[in-house]
């Protein structure tokens, strides 16, 4: 039998800190692939949003343009992820804020192997501040 005794004080703000962390503040703009993996023309007989063949299953480069928060000028660290069909992937982006102004977009990669099933799948990414 399990038995559960209550968390003190500082186990239960460290538990809610590591969940608060690890929530989006911000969604980003919609990510979008670099030219150098570019998508298909969209036509009137097929899905929009088509990968050539060739680069199925390979790593892509996939950019995430500047967010809101990026000029912030209070030294906060956080961190840009992508996410594929709801699951982080890849290596995360750590930025602190103030980002360079000069920065417009931010690149990622998105893993080799995720690309080669045929189906709708979703891209997205996210911003999130360390507070």
């Amino acid at each position: 039998m399990t038995s559960l005794k209550p968390l003190d004080p500082a186990q239960n703000r460290a538990r809610y800190l590591v969940v608060r962390q690890s929530m989006p503040t911000e969604d980003a703009a919609p990510p979008y692939l670099h030219a150098d993996n570019p998508l298909l023309p969209d036509t009137a007989d097929d899905l929009p949003n088509q990968l050539h063949s060739s680069l199925q299953g390979a790593q892509l480069k996939v950019l995430i343009p500047r967010f809101a928060q990026a000029g912030d000028e209070n030294a906060i660290p956080g961190f840009l992820n992508l996410t594929w069909n709801g699951s982080r992937v890849g290596t995360r982006y750590n930025y602190t804020t103030p980002i360079d102004p000069a920065i417009t977009e931010f690149e990622l990669l998105l893993p080799a192997g995720l690309t080669n099933a045929s189906g709708s799948h979703e891209l997205s990414g996210s911003s999130h501040l360390r507070v």
